[in-house]
């Protein structure tokens, strides 16, 4: 999967995520994008995102006040870091128009107006 290589070059060649934090630091707005493993034949095992995951967004929003979680999950997942970003955007899976409807949420030509289905839980 191209998500468990990404995460593998970030643990590979950014263990402590230096190079993103310094990205973050000197971006107006970090965004950050996640997702969970999911499918029609395969459940998941608990309601966290991967730890490279929440350590990335930990990372991220110690360095960016201004940041950003889009989340691609099929339900609650925990935020352990919610407390220190600045938005959660609960994406689930959008579907193929996904790059246009997140632009213009981010950007603020669509209201986000959506109310959500279900509870994110503070813990499992």
């Amino acid at each position: 999967h191209v998500r468990d290589i990404a995460r593998l070059l970030v643990k590979s060649f950014d263990p402590d995520f230096r190079n993103i934090r310094a990205a973050a630091e000197q971006a107006d707005v970090a965004i950050v994008c996640v997702s969970t493993p999911s499918s029609e034949g395969m459940d998941r095992a608990n309601l966290s995102l991967a730890p490279v995951d929440d350590a990335m967004i930990a990372a991220v929003a110690a360095a960016q006040a201004r940041t950003v979680v889009v989340m691609h999950n099929p339900g609650a997942v925990l935020m352990p870091w919610i407390g220190n970003v600045a938005a959660v955007v609960a994406a689930f899976y959008p579907g193929q128009e996904m790059g246009h409807s997140l632009a213009d949420v981010l950007f603020g030509d669509v209201n986000p107006s959506g109310r959500l289905p279900l509870t994110f839980p503070r813990l499992e």
